[in-house]
């Protein structure tokens, strides 16, 4: 039942512990956009 239920689950909704490189990536994303709108201003 627990195999099913996390397979059935989308990778979106998965706990950031259990995706690091993700959490990262976003981080990494959201330093950027911060960057440019402080760039275009």
């Amino acid at each position: 039942m627990k195999k099913f239920s996390f397979s059935a689950a989308p990778i979106e909704e998965r706990p950031e512990s259990d995706m690091p490189p993700s959490t990262d990536r976003l981080n990494e994303l959201l330093e950027r956009l911060k960057f440019l709108e402080e760039e275009s201003i």
